[in-house]
């Protein structure tokens, strides 16, 4: 299974992908963007919404400081399914 770890920092956002293959953590991809290297920082975050989310309602607060949002079909946390469809593209 793969999981995708994400920091969305303002300034600093960090990531990382892991694999649990064989019940061990293996990491696959990780890194850390400086997005106080980009003026327009707020138009390169996007948040991420699932429609069926019954836990986490914040896209009203995340829309005060930032410009993306996106919606994709499911709850709060997303599949390895909804992660390859929806997530990854976006990236």
């Amino acid at each position: 299974m793969l999981i995708l770890g994400i920091d969305p920092g303002t300034r600093i956002l960090g990531y990382s992908l892991l694999d649990t293959e064989g019940g061990r953590f293996n990491i696959v991809a990780m890194d850390v963007l400086y997005l106080r290297n980009f003026p327009d920082f707020k138009d390169r975050i996007w948040g991420l919404f699932g429609e069926k989310d019954t836990l986490a309602h914040f896209e009203p607060t995340f829309l005060k400081h930032y410009n993306k949002s996106f919606h994709f079909p499911g709850g709060h946390t997303p599949t390895a399914d909804e992660v390859r469809n929806w997530y990854v593209p976006l990236a």
